[in-house]
């Protein structure tokens, strides 16, 4: 029903989605400290790019949002692709959390160790593609990640990883695509 965008020009595919939902979702242009409730969970926009549009930045991929989504109070932060700079100003906020979607694909210019001790995850959750061309996961960001003592869960190496938090307690599974199924 709703859908959550930086203040910046869409590209092509975002553009795409937004007609292909146009009368069916709400669209909410995001600044940084908005807070908002959607049912039982609380989101607070910890950092979100300024307007900015291709041409000028050169890379709108990297102008993601920093957010943090908290219920029944366990919280999440998602990064995107956040640039070390976006890490930088959201780690002054109050961002603990006890799960981390790490930034960039764990690049190395991703997880800034000011930014990783602000957020403290238990645990955190790379998003990667399997033998990717980039090297990500990047050697120094996951010897940031367990220097704080989070476990780490990748993508490339578990498949779908969701997240539950079940009462008290944060609980994970793994989901493995399996060509013999299928």
């Amino acid at each position: 029903d709703n859908i959550l965008l930086p203040r910046e020009e869409p590209s092509e595919d975002v553009a795409k989605l937004l007609a292909a939902v146009k009368g069916r979702s709400k669209v909410k242009k995001i600044a940084s400290g908005q807070e908002s409730e959607l049912g039982e969970c609380q989101i607070q926009i910890v950092e979100a790019p300024e307007v900015v549009s291709e041409q000028n930045n050169g890379n709108s991929n990297e102008s993601s949002a920093i957010m943090r989504v908290t219920v029944e109070g366990k919280s999440i932060v998602f990064t995107g692709d956040a640039t070390e700079d976006e890490e930088m100003a959201a780690a002054s906020a109050a961002i603990s959390a006890d799960v981390l979607k790490v930034s960039h694909h764990g690049s190395k210019t991703s997880s800034e160790p000011v930014f990783l001790n602000a957020v403290k995850p238990k645990l955190a959750v790379v998003s990667v593609g399997a033998d990717n061309r980039f090297g990500h996961p990047a050697p120094e960001t996951l010897e940031k990640l367990h220097q704080i003592g989070s476990k780490v869960l990748r993508t490339d190496q578990l498949g779908n990883i969701k997240v539950v938090f079940d009462g008290s307690k944060c609980a994970w599974y793994s989901y493995r695509y399996q060509a013999k199924y299928f």
